[in-house]
């Protein structure tokens, strides 16, 4: 009763009103989507499942706008006003209303409370704070775009390399960020919707109704998507722009009649696809492949050629304004990868080697001389069986979060397809694509996230054999089993905070240490202080200016070329640093007793300072220390963690 009572306090101060906005925000997106979807495929795709154009409304709906967020950016953010987008979605909503020919309520079955318990999931996610799972969310995906709106523009960010991958989903966060940051992670939620309906619409053109039910339901409970979804990831959406554009070009290539305007579509995909993540890249690579040698081994090119030029442009037009931003700020279009073949400004060799190593850790396989082929049959399965190799953190020993399994219903799609499906239509060359990018995601980096593009492909090929009992039986356990572990590891202790009964801040501050801090920070700094952030990401909590401190984020300081403390603290006040943050729960026991000894006037020992020295990784640490023993750097403020004993953070001063 006490938390009944909690519960309407709560409901009376807002916290209610500011989730029931949420949802109808996404319920707006959602029902201008459809109406942008069906009024298009009535016009140039009639053949489309009415759920399949509903949910490619939704993602041009918002693509578009991001898009234009992109290209204006540079100069101006006025687009991403809240006000202004809303104004945008009632637009399109009212210009397509006419050519959809309404909005028709389908009937209600039962299935409809199977996704609904699914979409409680991220949909609580998105209404509650964000927790160290929520690592990418709190470190880049938000921070970035809040760093944007507080100057104005897309400006560089030179210590945070993420900030210059591709943004078209990413830009809608500074849309969200100006109503709050419910709204902002909401639009991964809505996306995670839109993708499940596509899945149910493709698979309800090709395979009936109720091979399309439990498609949807193997693609919205895979453990990585439903996991991302809610948050800053965008992983599911991504996915769903790299599945449409390897499907649409699988139509186009095994139709007889060309089915040529499908190719604007695939266009679509692909571009979303490049603009949301580099590894769009490899999948635009391997649809094209696909559709050269086959069009060309079969002589169809006739009636295809300006169509696919047509395709390809607007790919690269979606594309376009992030990897021409890149070129300009760094002078590498892919930046931080390919430097060896690139280059880019702010870089170099030994942070490249770095990055290229971080990323070989995922998977199984790894020798000195690369992978080993034998085990590639292993990496491939490991992605259900061991999925804490293919996510972070603590890949290496299989500590990575369980919640970033691609599943077991998602991976023996493909191999029940092989031994029970008709290949027929575009299945052959699907099949295809996913040799080539199991490839890739073999050879590159055995990252869970490399394969989010098979995810939807995989789940129509396993729902199209929905037929067969033990399939029935394998998605629903999939189902139960994702939603049990979110449950536990999230949902359980974001309940109650998106219900209103737990206090929002106190919640915030007890799953993310750093945020307990952050108002400190931000009062001692004020509006001209800067800090330098060491092992520590979660930048994003600050009002103050930040930068990532630790050598492999950019060459913002000259670790290579500094020696003595005076040096390192000069390099600090030439990039505006007033302050050092330096998070003490990473450091070892060995560290943590030099740095005590800094305290009190002692400096590293030669010996060991010559050693450290080699290594910039340690090299920072051991200037931290120096500085501290000359007092160029001195203690400000020591921080316990809320509920700890032991202080686990210090704020120096840089004198």
């Amino acid at each position: 009763m006490r938390r009944y009572r909690r519960t309407i306090r709560a409901y009376q101060g807002g916290v209610y009103s500011g989730a029931m906005l949420v949802v109808l925000f996404l319920v707006a997106l959602a029902l201008s989507g459809h109406l942008l979807g069906t009024a298009l495929s009535r016009r140039f795709w009639p053949e489309l499942d009415p759920a399949e154009a509903s949910g490619f409304g939704i993602l041009a709906l918002t693509s578009v706008y991001s898009w234009l967020i992109g290209v204006t950016g540079s100069w101006t953010l006025v687009l991403a006003n809240p006000w202004l987008f809303v104004g945008y979605v009632a637009v399109v909503g009212g210009v397509s209303y006419r050519g959809s020919g309404g909005f028709k309520m389908p009937k209600p079955e039962l299935w409809w409370l199977v996704w609904g318990v699914l979409a409680l999931i991220p949909l609580v996610k998105s209404l509650s704070p964000s927790d160290m799972l929520d690592w990418d969310t709190m470190a880049y995906h938000l921070a970035v775009p809040k760093m944007w709106l507080e100057a104005g523009r897309l400006e560089h960010i030179p210590f945070i390399h993420q900030s210059n991958f591709p943004q078209i989903v990413d830009h809608l966060f500074m849309v969200g960020l100006g109503f709050g940051e419910g709204f902002a992670k909401g639009f991964t939620t809505l996306l995670w919707a839109a993708g499940g309906a596509w899945v149910f619409g493709v698979g309800r053109r090709y395979f009936g109704p109720a091979a399309a039910r439990w498609a949807a339901l193997v693609f919205l409970s895979c453990p990585l998507i439903l996991w991302s979804s809610g948050s800053g990831y965008i992983d599911a959406v991504h996915g769903i722009f790299a599945a449409m554009g390897l499907l649409y070009v699988g139509e186009v290539i095994s139709s007889d009649e060309g089915a040529r305007s499908k190719l604007l579509l695939a266009g679509f995909g692909l571009g979303g696809a490049m603009g949301s993540k580099y590894t769009g890249l490899q999948v635009a690579f391997v649809a094209l492949l696909i559709l050269v040698v086959v069009l060309t081994a079969k002589r169809r090119w006739k009636g295809l050629a300006v169509p696919t030029v047509g395709a390809a442009v607007l790919a690269l037009l979606m594309a376009c304004p992030w990897y021409i931003r890149n070129y300009a700020n760094t002078g590498n279009p892919v930046f931080p990868f390919f430097y060896e073949q690139l280059g880019g400004r702010g870089w170099d060799q030994w942070r490249a080697d770095v990055y290229r190593n971080e990323q070989q850790t995922f998977g199984v396989g790894r020798t000195e001389k690369g992978r080993e082929p034998a085990s590639i049959g292993a990496a491939i399965l490991g992605l259900g069986y061991q999925p804490g190799r293919y996510i972070n953190p603590g890949q290496t020993e299989g500590g990575g979060v369980p919640m970033g399994a691609a599943g077991a219903a998602v991976l023996l799609g493909p191999l029940a397809f092989i031994a029970f499906g008709e290949r027929k239509g575009p299945w052959r060359p699907m099949l295809a694509a996913s040799l080539v990018l199991l490839a890739m995601f073999f050879l590159l980096s055995q990252q869970v996230r490399y394969v989010t593009a098979l995810i939807p492909i995989w789940a129509l090929m396993l729902g199209s054999l929905a037929s067969l009992k033990w399939v029935q039986v394998l998605a629903s356990l999939q189902a139960v089993y994702t939603v049990a572990v979110l449950y536990v590891a999230q949902t359980a202790q974001q309940l109650p905070v998106a219900l209103g009964s737990a206090d929002r801040t106190a919640y915030q501050q007890s799953v993310v240490s750093f945020s307990a801090f952050a108002p400190d920070i931000n009062q001692r700094l004020g509006s001209t202080g800067k800090v330098a952030l060491y092992d520590e990401v979660f930048g994003y909590f600050l009002n103050s200016k930040y930068i990532w401190g630790n050598p492999g984020h950019s060459q913002l300081i000259p670790y290579e070329r500094i020696t003595a403390p005076a040096e390192y603290t000069l390099a600090l006040k030439n990039i505006a640093v007033s302050h050092v943050y330096l998070n003490l729960n990473s450091l070892s026991q060995d560290n943590l007793g030099l740095l005590f000894a800094a305290l009190e006037g002692q400096s590293v020992p030669a010996e060991r300072a010559a050693t450290m020295n080699g290594d910039l990784n340690a090299k920072w640490f051991r200037l931290v220390c120096d500085a501290l023993a000359t007092r160029d750097l001195t203690v400000e403020a020591q921080y316990i963690r809320p509920g700890g004993k032991r202080v686990s953070a210090l704020l120096l001063t840089v004198r």
